[in-house]
């Protein structure tokens, strides 16, 4: 009997890191090897780094603009800074398409799908540029409540952009990171309200927690320590430190096949929609399981393209299935 070790580090990174304002994402990214940043943002002024110039406009300046970082081979780091910047030229874009004055205007919901349609694109482009550098996308934090289909509803830190879009970056990206101060939260004697005493100290948070956007293996540290110089490194040996090792004695077949590539992610798409369970998409992702359990020889390269691609965006996927109903 043959088998392979499927185990398979990616050479090049893909993550999303948010958290709070004024907290040194930008300061992170630009310590990681030879950045390029796309920003419209204030980050940089204080940072010596090299962005892409003139800051893209509109949609299509931002697919132009990717095409050409896609090309150079000067920089090993892309860095977009920040994804709330991308979110409402993607907005406007989609209000031209419909003649609309705002994304709002078609109705509940149905410009924000749009929206989500549209980002694919940028996705497409990014994915290109992946190919030969790595990829950090940042981000703003907010509030938002969370659906508990198991028990009280509650109130946690998520990505500052419209949930199908966090959706779509959450699944597309490897890691996901929360930078945030050290802080510690107690009463004195006497106080009602209790007081958060923050540090100088930078916290990466990447394993999965419902308080903070989070996402990385499950051996992932709890929580890397980020100086102030040097946060890309202190990153990567803590990241490094805990990669798994390939099993000792196994045979392998010989490279991953376009067919075990493709079984591969549309598997790790299940495992992040099943981490995420939102109930809106509780049925679809049962059947995505059962199809997924088939055995992987007897599922043809285009069934599992389909399928990647209804994991990749569930709500156009379904959309288009009411629609081929009679």
């Amino acid at each position: 009997m043959k088998t392979r070790n499927t185990y398979a580090p990616a050479e090049r990174q893909r993550m999303l890191i948010c958290g709070p304002p004024g907290v040194g994402k930008s300061t992170l990214a630009a310590s990681s090897p030879n950045p390029i940043f796309l920003a419209a943002e204030n980050g940089l002024q204080y940072l010596h780094a090299t962005a892409y110039d003139p800051t893209p406009r509109t949609y299509h300046d931002v697919l132009r603009a990717l095409r050409e970082i896609a090309e150079d081979s000067t920089f090993e780091t892309f860095v977009v800074d920040t994804l709330n910047w991308v979110e409402p030229i993607v907005w406007a874009h989609v209000g031209t398409l419909g003649k609309k004055m705002a994304v709002e205007d078609y109705g509940y919901q149905d410009g924000y799908r749009m929206a989500a349609r549209e980002f694919r694109p940028i996705l497409k482009e990014l994915e290109a540029i992946n190919e030969r550098k790595n990829i950090i996308l940042l981000a703003h934090v907010r509030v938002r409540t969370r659906k508990n289909p198991e028990g009280d509803d509650y109130e946690a830190m998520a990505v500052s952009v419209h949930d199908l879009i966090g959706d779509l970056i959450t699944q597309w990206v490897n890691v996901v990171g929360y930078l945030t101060t050290d802080a510690t939260v107690g009463k004195a004697k006497g106080d009602r309200v209790a007081k958060a005493t923050e540090s100088e100290t930078r916290i990466l948070r990447m394993r999965s927690h419902p308080a903070y956007p989070s996402k990385s293996r499950p051996d992932a540290p709890e929580r890397i320590e980020i100086p102030k110089d040097g946060g890309w490194d202190a990153m990567m040996r803590a990241l490094g430190s805990e990669l798994p090792k390939a099993p000792q004695g196994s045979t392998c077949e010989g490279p991953e096949t376009e067919n075990g590539r493709i079984y591969r992610e549309a598997l790790e798409m299940l495992a992040e929609h099943q981490r995420v369970a939102n109930p809106e998409y509780r049925g679809f992702v049962d059947r995505m399981a059962r199809f997924l359990e088939a055995p992987q020889s007897t599922l043809s390269i285009e069934r599992l393209l389909s399928a990647k691609e209804a994991l990749f965006d569930p709500a156009a996927w379904l959309a288009k299935e009411r629609t081929a109903r009679p």
